[in-house]
């Protein structure tokens, strides 16, 4: 009698949240005009029988070829603010959404991993006849860059030619990353199945807002353009196997340190020092121990962890003058 009981809860409880899961999440929101301007300018490009979803800016024949590597848990879309300023400065530029991300495909049963995003971005570049490139990175996307810089520093074969890589706000240094709680309890994997079905856009917008400055948060409708991106195609199902990354980023911390450590390649940072994921007194004075070859521009007091979203002209700045030098070096 119990057991049949404790059956007829577990049930009950199994449908309860399944039918809010659907309450949640269902329909889901509609895409602004910007944001479907968005993805119909873009291209797709398929990768071991995924998706993968781009852009590709300038002339293909210019050998100034920048690469943005984007972060968690967003999309390419974030470059959108200095793509004009990237485009002045580079003849091509390149924004893609990783496997999992924005309007890429998100493959529920996948092994998500910093390696084949990496492969990702070889396999589109080489696709595009791009052997030399330049990278701009962010969160997520800074490891990713560092998984690309060790295998040109280990001389593989089909290693990408770097001239330089910038990085913004991110995991850098895992032992000076603090994820947010939320990202903690997803990934346990006893609660992240429950969690990712009641995630909806009210939740979403707290927590992601908490990541921007005090005076630099995005607007209701940027809001929702990113939680559009984010729940495309089920997105928020696939939410607790992309943030491996983080259990990733500490397997592989010597791998991915160490090479910024003895790269040849011209290093820098742009920082926001109001980061509550990698703050100034734990991150930026480890890193400017640990990594004394980068350059490093820490933005105004009130910039976050989206520097490029909530402090674009000055992102921008930073870069032009970090990369003209090197740009002009090459030629």
């Amino acid at each position: 009698m119990s057991l049949h009981l404790n059956k007829s809860y577990l049930l009950l409880l199994s449908t309860c949240v399944a039918a809010i899961a659907v309450f949640l999440n269902y329909p889901p929101p509609p895409l602004s005009d910007t944001l479907k301007k968005w993805k119909q300018s873009g291209k797709m490009f398929n990768f071991q029988n995924n998706n993968i979803f781009y852009h590709d800016y300038g002339n293909e024949n210019n050998e100034d070829v920048l690469v943005c590597i984007h972060g968690f848990p967003t999309s390419s879309f974030d470059f959108i603010k200095i793509l004009p300023d990237l485009q002045n400065i580079f003849g091509r530029v390149i924004v893609a959404d990783m496997l999992g991300f924005g309007f890429s495909d998100k493959p529920k049963v996948h092994n998500y991993t910093v390696f084949e995003q990496a492969d990702i971005i070889t396999y589109l570049l080489k696709s595009l006849s791009i052997n030399k490139v330049n990278i701009l990175a962010h969160d997520l996307g800074d490891t990713i860059a560092q998984e690309i810089l060790a295998r040109f520093e280990d001389g593989e074969k089909d290693r990408i030619l770097l001239q330089s890589v910038t990085l913004l706000n991110g995991g850098i240094l895992p032992e000076t990353n603090f994820p947010k709680i939320i990202q903690k309890l997803l990934l346990n994997k006893y609660l992240s199945p429950v969690l990712m079905r009641l995630t909806n856009y009210v939740i979403f917008k707290q927590s992601f807002s908490d990541v921007f400055g005090e005076n630099t948060k995005p607007s209701e409708e940027e809001l929702a353009d990113f939680w559009s991106a984010n729940i495309w195609n089920d997105g928020y199902l696939v939410t607790a196997d992309l943030l491996q990354y983080i259990n990733q980023r500490h397997a592989n911390r010597d791998r991915w340190v160490h090479v910024l450590q003895n790269t040849t390649v011209p290093l820098h940072l742009i920082y926001g020092p109001s980061d509550p994921i990698n703050g100034p007194e734990t991150f930026l004075k480890r890193f400017r121990k640990l990594v004394p070859n980068c350059s490093v521009d820490v933005l105004n007091t009130s910039i976050s962890h989206y520097p490029h979203w909530e402090d674009p002209k000055n992102v921008s700045k930073h870069f032009k003058n970090f990369i003209k030098p090197i740009l002009l070096s090459n030629k």
